[in-house]
């Protein structure tokens, strides 16, 4: 009678152990869910222009309708909308100049591609003009001028 009360004993107290062990897990997942949630919450709203502040995103201000917009930011992530979902309705809604990094397609791929060619281009010109340089240097007189 004695082992049976000692297995029931052990057996018991290792279903609470495992029991508080997955109490435990849930608990910090649920936090790691929740700093996971705000900072996907921070990350799009640093990429919202405040539509009544010169400049600044949505996380970097302090107008009410910022608040507003990383409320309606936390639900979309409550949602479990991705962060270019969440960026569409708000364009959607305000027009595309919401957002504070440029579009890279189109015309305003532009504003990308042409100081990367103007760089290219300077480049070969200084290229050319020290390969030019170097292969007729300007103080080596020709031999037949020296009369």
């Amino acid at each position: 009678m004695k082992v049976t009360s000692r297995v029931f004993l052990v057996a018991f107290f290792g279903l609470v152990a495992v029991i508080c062990l997955m109490v435990g897990t849930l608990a910090t997942g649920s936090t790691r869910s929740r700093q996971v949630q705000s900072d996907l919450v921070e990350q799009v709203a640093a990429t919202i222009r405040c539509p009544v502040c010169d400049g600044l995103s949505v996380a970097d201000s302090s107008a009410p309708i910022a608040k507003d917009i990383r409320g309606k930011i936390l639900q979309d992530v409550h949602r479990h909308m991705t962060e270019s979902q969440i960026e569409n309705s708000f364009v959607a809604q305000y027009g595309r100049s919401i957002l504070l990094r440029p579009q890279r397609s189109g015309l305003s791929a532009l504003v990308w591609l042409l100081p990367l060619v103007a760089i290219s281009i300077g480049i070969l010109i200084l290229a050319a003009f020290y390969y030019d340089r170097a292969k007729n240097p300007p103080w080596k007189l020709p031999r037949g001028d020296l009369k």
